[in-house]
């Protein structure tokens, strides 16, 4: 299964930087977040794995990379960074990124439709485990579930989307994206999910909740604008995820 949404774009970009601007054929490109702001948002290595086939310095393979990156992913990417090391590093479009969270939802709703989740049984699950990141996890979701309860089941215009533009917004984004990631790893590994469903959860608790509860900045009003609509989304969004993730290392640890 290849991944989807803004992380299978910027691979299709990789690839074809390297099959069309290189001549190298290769089936899989490394693409991972990037730890510093100061490096980006992704950053691949696959300069470093290629340059030898080549005859050439991974710095080198890198400086070309970057430059096709730059030439065609242009409405993704604003800036392909070159280093010495071998390394590219990508700073993303938050517009795009943000829109593309349409294509995960549907994704989403795909996978949810083949594997239904019961939020109750979701929450006794992480409520029963000694994993403390899957408490952290729990809290998160008890604080998620009634909000979303009462939020609407229509998702927002790629409009409204663009509006997202908060720092926090933007670090769930592209942490939401890495589901893609984890799910369709072959095969699917249980570590990798529990370890992605608490960063996404610390990431949400730290930036949109107040104590035990969603912050109420987040929240829609009675005079709900389109930057409200989207980023209930978000919080939907979030809240989807983890469920759907909890209740695949629910099922995977009753099959083991």
């Amino acid at each position: 299964m290849q991944e989807w949404g803004l992380r299978g774009r910027l691979k299709s970009f990789l690839l074809d930087a390297f099959s069309q601007g290189l001549g190298v054929a290769i089936e899989d490109v490394v693409l991972e977040r990037s730890h510093s702001p100061d490096f980006g948002d992704y950053f691949t290595t696959g300069a470093i794995t290629i340059a030898p086939r080549l005859e050439r310095s991974a710095a080198e393979v890198a400086c070309m990379v970057a430059e096709k990156l730059s030439a065609k992913a242009a409405d993704w990417i604003s800036r392909a960074e070159a280093c010495e090391n071998g390394f590219v590093n990508m700073f993303i479009r938050y517009a795009p990124a943000a829109t593309a969270l349409l294509e995960l939802e549907g994704k989403l709703h795909a996978l949810l439709l083949a594997e239904p989740i019961v939020p109750e049984k979701a929450l006794t699950y992480v409520a029963n485990s000694t994993d403390k990141r899957l408490a952290v996890v729990g809290d998160v979701l008890r604080a998620i579930t009634p909000f979303i309860r009462h939020s609407s089941s229509q998702p927002p215009s790629r409009d409204a989307l663009t509006l997202l533009r908060e720092s926090e917004e933007m670090d769930l984004i592209l942490q939401l994206h890495e589901f893609s990631r984890i799910i369709t790893q072959k095969p699917r590994s249980r570590h990798s999910m529990v370890g992605y469903l608490y960063v996404t959860s610390v990431k949400f608790r730290d930036g949109f909740m107040w104590g035990k509860r969603v912050a109420p900045f987040w929240l829609s009003n009675s005079a709900s604008t389109p930057l409200h609509e989207a980023r209930e989304f978000l919080v939907t969004l979030t809240c989807k995820i983890l469920l759907l993730g909890i209740s695949l290392v629910g099922r995977s640890d009753e099959t083991a």
